[in-house]
């Protein structure tokens, strides 16, 4: 198995078996930066979400983001939907005729906003170390695809996440909540 160099962090190649161990070793290694980081540059303000009423939508903007100032961006959706169906994971693209949305997995949602009964919290950890310009790099979990994921998109046109279906028996529901934190 190969590890990234500077992190030792694991890049399983296709024929690597994956372990439990491995995965959570790793896992440590980001809380423990992350933690590190947010001692030493403190964490901005959770953003409140926008919920839609046309279908199911939940969004977290990040159009106001300067990512250049950037070097660390962590999401927090945890979205209520009738009866906890999940929602397609996607970005939306600025474009210069209009957003275009993307589709690059699913997200896992929850059927009450008790907090006793909430199990299903996506989790997105953004990279973009000064550079608007590069590939967005994201660590995922509480969705299908989790793990480490490059988008084919730039920061600088990446303008947000969202939890959408267009099938209008598919509810986000109150007791949805979407923040940002963000690391200089």
């Amino acid at each position: 198995m190969q590890q990234t160099e500077q992190f030792k962090l694991n890049q399983w190649q296709k024929d690597d078996r994956i372990l439990m161990e491995d995965f959570n070793a790793d896992n440590l290694k980001i809380e423990n930066a992350l933690a590190d980081v947010d001692k030493r540059a403190g964490h901005g303000e959770g953003i409140p979400v926008d919920l839609s009423s046309r279908g199911a939508h939940i969004f977290t903007h990040c159009n106001f983001l300067q990512w250049n100032t950037l070097s660390i961006v962590h999401l927090i959706i945890n979205a209520v939907t009738t009866n906890g169906q999940p929602l397609d994971l996607c970005y939306r693209t600025r474009a210069s005729n209009g957003n275009k949305s993307v589709k690059f997995g699913t997200m896992y949602c929850n059927a009450s906003a008790d907090e006793e009964s909430r199990v299903n919290t996506l989790h997105i950890t953004m990279f973009p170390m000064f550079d608007e310009r590069s590939k967005v790099s994201m660590l995922i979990s509480g969705a299908d695809p989790s793990g480490f994921v490059i988008l084919d998109i730039s920061y600088k046109d990446f303008y947000n996440i969202a939890g959408e279906r267009s099938v209008s028996t598919i509810q986000v529901l109150p007791g949805s909540y979407s923040r940002i934190y963000t690391w200089k």
